[in-house]
């Protein structure tokens, strides 16, 4: 979810990154009797309503709703997915490492989020604030108190991406204190309103609300004013508006260490609400007086609770796969509820191994499971399942992944069994004859333990090789590129596909004219083919991504003077946009396809194939004065909605394996292709649900060839297996553009009357028409024989 280039997210950090120089507690205090008075009193009939109102009840599943707003979702935890996996490049499973998740709140329940010590953010997905507005923010925290010195943030604000300016809240404590301070910090950076309070005690809950009336911000805490002051920044100028749509972190350089707190509440309100309004809140929301530590033995029992479905699916399932529903034994529950269907915890305990409760769907498709412990009947645990089933067991794929299976395992789950592994010559040997075989080893070991078939590519230049005369890219010392390749070769068992460099990273691309990189990669590749086939006879060598061109001009050439080294031409070919590029899906993938086959003269894989796609909230809503804030296009990644997404994905899988692509490597996991709604709601996203159906139904020896004699303008692609006939046939059926019908006589004669699924594995009925004509859209069907 953090990928791509130029992201503009809509941002809003619990876990702000900020940092300011101690603070002075005896600085003078504010006269609280006297700022009170300077406090509009208009006040309005009643508490206006909030446009934010955070459901913080099922942290756990990684995203929080808005109880004000139909929208959803709100808000996500960006590190978490609902099946306990950490999403993202940084989000590594650590030590005494505690992540975003559930808390117990202020009424006792899991109702509350608590941010742990990790600093990954929790990331807002909308704009709660437009230009010249007066707000509220409302929240309740609640710190965990570390008994030494410690601070951190718990709200931070960025404006827009010059970030001019924002706020942020900084909680700090000393080891000699009981209480702590708080710091509430507004302005640009240069100039800025600092208000401090003192007494802030940690392992206790306070109720925290900062107001802008259009003039002054107020910072209240447990009811109380306890700062005013006239804002230095005019709101009246449009370049101040508090647009929150960046990183947070980018409006100071520094960063403290992540602050662990929790929070249950945290409301915005378009109006500054006034302070008999704040009181109110306070005294009718506040917490009644417990035992902390009774609370805090509660909470760390709760949590432990496991609840879940099998992780290792990410949430993909075929027809009528039982899935069982785990968790641990505990003394709290009595009741488990599974999609309103109550079971005693007692008799589902005892229950012999393999036999707890179980569900099963029959229609494929995407559905909820919603799991709840009760004790008493009141709700103690609850985690929400929004799963995807597939209509057929996905086993194997022509589809590969470029290392995404040691992030992303959701790949597994939708049959992909072939990865493509990075081993850059200069990670491995950064100083000459000293070797790091660390993260290599790890990918490999996932891959052997998932039954992946690897492709091993060999790329990149070490910092300390010096090339030959008149190159930029032949080593001096040619032996030890070669002991590179022997020592990959002898390292794991089992891998018989290696490629020969790439262009995944620029300064790793050949340098030069075309000519004298065609020449440096042949040297390169002569060598690295004598050692493979002399230490693994029976090893297929990929080549020919030397530079970021999609291989039509290399192919030829290559053919030309190194056939005799490698026996699978590589390229690197991603889907355009048809309505950006005013070219057609029929020249984009099937024309493109035709091409690089005849040019090569060998089988031909795509090794960064799929569609690549911009999270469509980077989409900008346009200003009030209607100026359009669109980004209609950022290359190489698609600006399109989700369902056009996988629309487009697998037209172009389909086009290019009958085009004779013997397989497409996916440069990027199921759950990337997804917008951010689809990733923050969970597994499985509406790309992996078409992509699982995909590969149920196109397995390995599946043999895929178009049918000609049809209108240029619409695609139907046989598929039939090679071997096995248990597995399905049948026909791939689209639009290549708009709307189009063709008359049923000229399918197939097998496929005329037989079953059709949609692109995520329904039945359609068809509609019935007289003149004896289907109609097509750019969204692919299926028809079964």
């Amino acid at each position: 979810m953090r990928r791509g280039i130029g992201m503009l997210y809509a941002v809003f950090y619990f876990a702000a990154i900020v940092r300011f120089a101690s603070v002075d507690v005896s600085a003078e205090e504010t006269t609280v009797a006297q700022e009170e008075k300077t406090i509009a009193t208009d006040r309005p009939a009643q508490i206006a309503k909030p446009v934010w109102d955070l459901d913080f009840s099922r942290s756990s599943v990684g995203v929080l709703s808005n109880h004000a707003s139909q929208q959803t979702p709100t808000a996500l935890i960006a590190t978490h997915t609902i099946y306990g996996r950490l999403r993202g490049d940084s989000a590594i499973e650590q030590r005494n490492i505690r992540y975003a998740g559930e808390a117990v709140g202020r009424d006792g329940t899991l109702s509350a989020l608590r941010t742990g010590n990790s600093g990954e953010e929790i990331r807002y997905l909308n704009h709660p604030f437009r230009v010249n507005k007066a707000f509220t923010i409302e929240t309740w925290v609640f710190i965990y108190d570390t008994a030494q010195y410690f601070h951190g943030p718990l709200m931070g604000i960025a404006n827009g991406p010059a970030y001019g300016h924002g706020m942020s809240v900084i909680f700090q404590k000393a080891k000699w204190s009981t209480n702590g301070w708080l710091e509430l910090r507004w302005g640009t950076g240069i100039k800025s309103d600092v208000f401090w309070h003192k007494g802030f005690a940690p392992a206790m809950w306070h109720h925290v609300a900062i107001t802008y009336d259009g003039s002054a911000v107020s910072l209240f805490i447990d009811g109380k004013l306890s700062s005013r002051n006239e804002s230095v920044i005019s709101f009246s100028d449009e370049a101040n508006a508090l647009e929150v749509n960046c990183n947070a972190h980018r409006l100071f350089p520094n960063s403290p260490p992540p602050l662990d707190f929790k929070t249950d509440k945290l409301c915005i309100y378009p109006a500054a609400l006034s302070a008999s309004d704040i009181t109110s809140i306070y005294a009718n929301e506040k917490p009644e007086e417990k035992d902390v530590q009774n609370a805090q033995q509660v909470e760390d029992q709760l949590t432990a609770m496991r609840l879940t479905l099998p992780t290792q699916t990410s949430g993909y399932f075929r027809v009528g796969q039982p899935i069982p529903v785990l968790f641990d034994q505990t003394p709290l529950a009595d009741e488990l509820v599974i999609n309103d269907h109550t079971y005693p915890v007692q008799m589902t305990l005892q229950a012999p191994a393999g036999t707890q409760p179980t569900l099963q769907f029959s229609e494929p498709g995407f559905h909820a499971i919603h799991l709840a412990l009760h004790k008493d009947g009141s709700v103690i645990k609850q985690a929400d399942f929004p799963i995807a089933i597939v209509p057929f067991e996905t086993t194997d794929s022509k589809i590969g992944a470029n290392e995404i299976c040691e992030t992303q395992p959701e790949v597994v789950s939708l049959g992909v069994r072939l990865g493509r592994v990075i081993a850059d010559w200069n990670r491995i040997e950064n100083r000459k004859g000293e070797y790091d075989w660390g993260r290599l080893d790890g990918i490999i070991k996932r891959n052997q333990t998932l039954h992946i078939e690897t492709i091993l590519c060999f790329t990149g230049r070490p910092r300390w090789m010096k090339c030959t005369n008149g190159s930029a890219n032949v080593p001096q010392d040619m032996n030890a590129y070669r002991k590179l390749w022997r020592m990959l070769t002898n390292r794991y068992d089992g891998i018989t596909l290696f490629e020969v460099w790439n262009a995944d990273v620029p300064p790793h691309c050949l340098q030069g004219s075309f000519e004298q990189k065609l020449n440096d990669y042949t040297i390169l590749l002569q060598a690295a083919s004598e050692v493979i086939r002399e230490e693994i006879p029976n090893a297929k060598i990929l080549a020919g991504r030397i530079d970021l061109s999609d291989g039509l001009q290399l192919a030829p050439a290559l053919n030309q003077s190194a056939a005799a080294y490698y026996d699978i031409f590589s390229v690197r070919k991603f889907s355009d946009v048809p309505f950006a590029t005013g070219t057609s899906q029929r020249d984009i993938a099937n024309d493109w396809a035709s091409s690089i086959l005849s040019a090569a003269g060998n089988p031909v894989w795509n090794t960064a194939g799929g569609v690549r796609q911009m999270p469509h909230q980077t989409l900008l809503p346009a200003p009030e004065d209607g100026r359009s804030a669109m980004i209609q296009k950022s290359w190489p990644m698609l600006m399109v909605d989700e369902h056009t997404a996988a629309d487009f994905l697998i037209r172009d899988l389909a086009l290019q394996l009958s085009a004779g692509i013997e397989h497409v490597i996916l440069q990027e996991g199921p759950s990337l292709y997804g917008n951010t709604d689809s990733v923050a709601t969970g597994l499985p996203s509406l790309q992996g649900q078409a992509l699982a159906v995909f590969n149920s139904l196109i397995r390995n020896d599946t043999i895929l060839t178009r049918v000609q004699g049809v209108e240029n303008n619409v695609a139907i692609i046989r598929f039939t297996p090679q071997n096995d006939t248990h597995e399905k046939k049948g026909a791939i059926l689209f639009s290549l553009s708009g709307v189009q019908q063709i008359q049923l006589d000229q399918l197939p004669a097998t496929l005329a009357n037989n079953k059709r699924l949609d692109l995520y594995g329904k039945t359609i009925t068809p509609a019935s028409t007289a003149d004896n004509k289907i109609t097509l859209t750019e969204t692919p069907v299926y028809f079964i024989e």
